[in-house]
């Protein structure tokens, strides 16, 4: 895999290998006043960061606009989405977590799903605290690393903007991470959508799209075993 591509996905592949949290913990936040969108249906909205605009040519880093999304429906029934035609999934149950992400096909766009029992309780502003101090330990040192404060979104979940800079060949690139963190039927769900701030106008409206398709399915348990893709 190309540097360039390198320190991007290690974000997102970072964060859905870790194992479910059990004890909460405090975080220090680094805030950094996000600029809302509009939201769609689904009651979330989508952000970037309040810094100073970081520009690199496509040329170093490109993305493939989105222009078609198809239903995804998880093998074990749990859960659907709707994702980007073509990109690369990566499913695996692991640790008592449940986690599947997306890349595009120029490794410059993902996005997650992460879904394990709710430790007993906790709520979802101690999971989200223990969530942000992970991003923090693991991130914290990466080049204009920003965390926002936790946003509450219209549908109940919890809001996490964060994100860091980057070089390739003395160009940089800004990735932003929004991961949105809620509880439903005994179960934590973490989504997440991660981009080049620059692709911001690319990806917001089918991001969107993909936040307000997810559904899970109340009469599907917690699978105790990886089942196997279709």
């Amino acid at each position: 895999m190309p540097a360039k591509y390198c320190v991007f996905l290690s974000a997102l592949l970072l964060l859905v290998s870790c194992a479910p949290p059990d004890t909460p913990n405090q975080v220090a936040s680094d805030p950094s006043a996000p600029r809302p969108t509009d939201t769609y249906r689904s009651g979330k909205s989508l952000v970037k960061s309040n810094l100073d605009p970081v520009v690199a040519p496509d040329n170093l880093f490109p993305f493939q606009p989105i222009s078609q999304l198809k239903e995804f429906r998880h093998s074990s029934g749990l859960f659907t989405l709707k994702v980007p035609e073509g990109w690369k999934i990566n499913d695996r149950l692991e640790g008592g977590k449940l986690a599947v992400s997306w890349v595009d096909p120029n490794k410059n766009g993902v996005i997650s799903i992460e879904v394990f029992p709710s430790p007993a309780n906790a709520n979802p502003q101690e999971l989200v605290q223990v969530d942000r101090q992970f991003i923090s330990t693991e991130f914290g040192d990466f080049p204009e690393f920003f965390m926002a404060e936790a946003k509450p979104q219209p549908d109940g979940s919890l809001m996490t903007v964060w994100g860091y800079s980057y070089t390739q060949e003395q160009q940089s690139a800004r990735a932003v991470f929004n991961r949105f963190l809620q509880q439903q039927n005994g179960l934590t769900v973490i989504l997440t959508v991660g981009f080049l701030e620059q692709n911001f106008h690319k990806v917001e409206t089918p991001y969107l799209q993909i936040l307000a398709s997810f559904q899970l399915d109340p009469k599907t348990a917690f699978p105790k075993s990886a089942p196997a893709q279709k």
